[in-house]
């Protein structure tokens, strides 16, 4: 039995995997993690659109805070712009996974390994069946290895972000009611010295009221505390989305990549066939010439 098991290891190694493919023991672990992360990256956007459509009414009554917009809104666009690629790196993840999902991939297992105990096809078969479990059920094991780090290293899929924007829309809201009330407060102060010919947020007397400094003076200190949330709103939040964006990087682009060069070098072994590996250094070739070279000389 000892004997038997030494000859066929290997054998039983390919069956356990075979297994594993056709039954998706691993696909439904590895799909929950980059639906998880796609769907924070999402919940994210949402919280930033939100807070985005409770600054707008805000800014339109308060016209120091309206001139000041751009110091802030330009932080909103790159966090966007850092969101949608984090977005579209899972995406392209997930739909590997998906494609290695495929009952194609199962197939050539099945045959590959039904192959292993044929003489004439033996070694064929068993170069073929290790690519194939590389992809199936190989791009699901690796997802599930992926995730485990991100849970060991504590690494930020969105989270943070969210929670961020989340606290800042909180905060304006708080920050809305208690100045509407000294708006209030200076709305009623104008009408009574008036005889109610002036109203604050009536847009024809705008104007004439923006002109008595006391206003003026009260319309931009209540800017400008705005204005001092927003800011660090969108500073901060511009931290934590180019620190999520790394980690999406990391786990979603780098690594997947080096998995992919696994794959190469096995083709190179295997088959002796090198183009899926030289098409490899090519790409890595055209992104260093992408990074300028520091003189270092001068």
């Amino acid at each position: 039995m000892k004997n038997l098991l030494l000859k066929y290891w290997l054998y039983l190694v390919f069956g356990i995997f075979l297994i594993a493919s056709i039954f998706n023991l691993f696909f439904q672990g590895a799909i929950n993690f980059e639906d998880q992360a796609a769907k924070e990256i999402l919940l994210s956007k949402t919280a930033l659109s939100e807070l985005e459509n409770i600054t707008i009414p805000i800014v339109e009554d308060i016209p120091f805070l309206k001139s000041w917009g751009s110091s802030y809104q330009g932080d909103f666009d790159k966090i966007l712009s850092y969101l949608n690629l984090s977005a579209l790196l899972i995406l392209i993840q997930m739909t590997l996974l998906k494609l290695s999902h495929w009952w194609i991939f199962k197939l050539i297992l099945v045959v590959s390994f039904a192959g292993l105990f044929i003489k004439q096809t033996k070694e064929y078969a068993k170069k073929l069946i290790i690519i194939g479990l590389l992809i199936s059920p190989g791009i699901a094991v690796y997802t599930i290895f992926l995730s485990n780090v991100t849970q060991e290293l504590s690494l930020d899929m969105g989270k943070k972000l969210q929670s961020h924007f989340e606290a800042t829309q909180d905060s304006l809201n708080t920050k809305k009611l208690s100045q509407q009330d000294k708006l209030d407060s200076l709305k009623t102060a104008q009408r009574s010295k008036h005889d109610g010919k002036l109203d604050l947020l009536n847009k024809v007397e705008d104007d004439i009221i923006k002109g008595e400094e006391e206003v003026k003076d009260e319309l931009d200190k209540i800017g400008k505390d705005f204005l001092t949330l927003l800011r660090y709103a969108s500073r901060h939040g511009l931290e934590l989305a180019v620190s999520l964006f790394g980690n999406i990087l990391i786990i979603f682009l780098i690594l997947p990549f080096a998995y992919l060069y696994v794959i190469g070098l096995a083709l190179k072994r295997l088959f002796g066939y090198p183009p899926a590996l030289n098409e490899f250094d090519k790409i890595i070739l055209q992104l260093k010439s992408l990074v300028p070279k520091s003189n270092s000389t001068k």
